[in-house]
């Protein structure tokens, strides 16, 4: 609702006082040209008598006739006489728009006429609107500084602006713009509110924007709005003080907050003078004061109105892109939107006669500037992206990513899942993930990396939550996953490796070793560095426990590996080996082991892996003992804590294979309890110590 709809409102609604004989109402015309004096006004309040009082027309009219004819030096008093009797025991309300052309107009001496006016006259009311607050109403020195009490048009909120410009197109049946802002406008309508604020009437004329935009040149459609709007914008500077409007273009022009220094030296105005000149830009609400962050005793002032500065940025820029036409392109369309109106326009360039080529390289040049904007913040838009997905504001972060870089709901999908699954909240991931269509055209176009993320992403996601839940159709959706992936784009990933040995070892656990032959021997005919080496240990386990160590080509490949690296490489690896209770795996790199005790690195995690073996390891055989009895008798002068292991070893033997538990006793207390503790609890096969 803008302000001349408020009046007209305000009119209809106070008739029926009018028909009761309470009030009188003098409604003036939106704009009152040639009211320069006192007599003027009152003349105005006359002619909107007879324009609206149909049953006074006649005698109203005849008074009109009779003051025409009066005598110059007693008009005046007959006109305030016609006006007091029309409106005797009824209050008298002026309607008036633009009331601050009106003041200016009339000049301040008879503004003062028309103050005192008012003042004799108790019954008479004024509610009157103005484009911004003059000097007239806002100055000491002038008649009706104080007289007002003033209201300021509230702006709409985002909200209600989206659901304002929602209604209009519903009012016009706009069936295809209603369609594009309940879906991929609401973006659009936010670049529109930056730039208007809220301001009803603009928004109705960017409405009509909305609706022409289409192939047909942006540019052109912004300026023509931008240029419709200059009058209503002009009015807001024209009877502005030289040095306000000096302040005002330097302001816009900077496109930027400006300190008060910088205003006062690129103005040439003195800064005591400076200071009140802002002053009252700001009570104008023409300049904004914005606290400097670093110093709160400073100040920035920038432009209230972002259309104010439009106004005279397109005034100052005939010829050329003008920055904030680039500004509003890098908001007005995502990356998507700005890559595909580039490619257009090319594909038109191509075409076009040597008339329209100026046009188009124009276009051209802005929305490559508009990329170039886009693509500076794009850090800061996957920041708040990551921002809300950790806050679970799904919503939102479609909503940032819709309007900054694609509309593609595969690809803002992806992105989601992707942060989830770094964030290990693999169970939402999993249903983000759920949702790429990853055979749509759009998403198999829009890279290979994405493909890539989307596959290892999702796979690993089931992984980990199966690894937690023992959920077997898990395993199996991030085998079939991994398949595709390979056949598709050849790609062995960590996640292929993984699910297939996870479930090749669920197999064997289950006593179903040949099916777990067949799903892992793939695994062991590719490539042997075509996969990451970080997994190959667990390979190793499992190639000895389905094919009882007869199996040679990866085994030898993995040794040939393990002697490739540095011996501060293969500690690494004995560390993570030293978890699994592999006695096998151990064999096989005993000679490997025996040669790197003399860095003096092994000591606790060789002294970990055998404890491991002696507690975990379900199925010991006599000869292998005897094999780890011989490498801690043979390692135990290097390593001292092999010692007691290797009488562990001997120990286990005699319990566990001997069922001699009496042979417990031939220990001291403290590794007796250490025995029973930490390895016998873990085997079955034990009853206890005889008693």
């Amino acid at each position: 609702m803008g302000k001349t709809h408020l009046m007209s409102v305000l009119h209809s609604r106070i008739q029926h006082y009018v028909k009761e004989g309470k009030l009188a109402t003098a409604y003036f015309a939106e704009e009152e040209y040639g009211v320069d004096n006192f007599f003027d006004f009152l003349l105005r309040i006359l002619n909107s008598f007879i324009k609206w009082y149909e049953e006074d027309q006649a005698y109203l009219q005849k008074e009109l006739e009779i003051l025409q004819n009066t005598a110059a030096s007693r008009q005046l008093s007959y006109l305030e006489n016609i006006i007091k009797t029309f409106t005797a025991q009824k209050q008298l309300l002026i309607l008036a728009e633009n009331f601050g052309d009106i003041l200016e107009q009339m000049g301040r001496e008879e503004q003062g006429r028309l103050r005192a006016w008012l003042y004799e006259n108790d019954n008479v009311s004024i509610i009157a609107t103005s484009q911004a607050i003059s000097d007239d109403f806002d100055r000491e020195d002038r008649p009706f500084y104080g007289f007002f009490t003033l209201y300021y048009l509230k702006n709409l909120s985002f909200e209600e602006a989206y659901s304002f410009l929602l209604s209009l197109a519903e009012i016009d049946k706009e069936k295809a713009l209603i369609k594009h802002l309940k879906t991929k406008g609401k973006p659009q309508v936010r670049a529109i509110f930056d730039l208007v604020k809220g301001n009803h009437r603009l928004l109705v004329t960017f409405y009509h924007f909305l609706k022409t935009d289409t192939l047909a040149k942006v540019s052109e459609n912004f300026i023509k709005t931008i240029n419709d709007l200059k009058p209503y914008y002009e009015t807001y500077i024209r009877y502005l003080p030289p040095q306000q409007q000096k302040i005002l273009r330097y302001i816009a022009l900077a496109r930027r907050p400006q300190k008060g220094t910088e205003i006062s030296k690129n103005c040439f105005i003195e800064q005591k003078s400076l200071s009140k000149q802002l002053s009252e830009l700001s009570r104008k609400k023409l300049v904004d004061a914005i606290p400097d962050p670093a110093d709160r005793r400073n100040k920035f002032y920038d432009i209230t109105e972002p259309l104010l500065r439009i106004s005279i940025e397109v005034g100052e820029h005939k010829e050329g892109i003008t920055s904030l036409f680039i500004d509003f392109l890098a908001y007005y369309y995502n990356i998507e939107e700005l890559d595909k109106r580039s490619k257009r326009f090319s594909e038109l360039l191509q075409h076009c006669d040597e008339k329209d080529q100026k046009n188009i390289l124009y276009e051209l040049e802005a929305i490559d500037k508009a990329l170039d904007i886009k693509q500076e913040k794009l850090e800061a838009i996957f920041n708040e992206l990551t921002e809300l997905i950790h806050r679970d504001d799904f919503k939102k972060a479609e909503e940032v990513y819709f309007t900054n870089i694609s509309e593609n709901k595969d690809e803002v999908n992806l992105v989601i899942a992707i942060h989830l699954h770094n964030a290990h909240k693999y169970e939402k991931a999993i249903s983000y993930f759920r949702k790429i269509n990853v055979n749509k055209k759009s998403f198999i176009a829009s890279n290979s990396t994405s493909i890539n993320k989307y596959y290892t992403g999702f796979a690993n996601s089931l992984l980990n939550l199966f690894f937690t839940t023992d959920d077997y159709p898990l395993l199996q959706k991030a085998i079939e996953l991994t398949e595709t992936m390979y056949k598709k784009h050849g790609i062995i990933s960590n996640e292929y490796v993984i699910a297939r040995t996870a479930m090749a070892k669920s197999l064997s656990i289950e006593g179903k070793k040949s099916e777990a032959k067949q799903i892992f021997s793939h695994i062991i005919e590719l490539e042997f560095n075509s996969y990451s080496n970080e997994y190959k240990y667990l390979i190793l386990e499992l190639v000895y426990d389905l094919w009882n160590g007869e199996e040679k080509k990866f085994t030898s490949e993995y040794l040939n590996y393990i002697k490739s690296l540095s011996i501060k490489e293969r500690v690494e690896i004995y560390a993570k080996l030293a978890k699994i209770p592999s006695f096998n795996i151990f064999f096989l790199l005993s000679s490997t082991i025996e040669k790197d005790i003399q860095t003096g690195d092994l000591n606790e995690i060789l002294t970990t892996w055998i404890i491991n073996i002696l507690s975990y390891s379900s199925d010991l055989k006599a000869d292998e003992l005897m094999h780890l009895i011989a490498f801690t008798a043979q390692n135990r002068e290097q390593i001292p804590e092999l010692l007691i292991l290797e009488a562990y070893t001997i120990l286990y033997q005699e319990v566990i294979i001997n069922k001699n538990n009496s042979a417990l006793y031939e220990l001291p207390k403290e590794q007796r309890l250490f025995f029973e503790q930490k390895i016998l609890k873990h085997h079955h096969d034990y009853s206890g110590p005889e008693k």
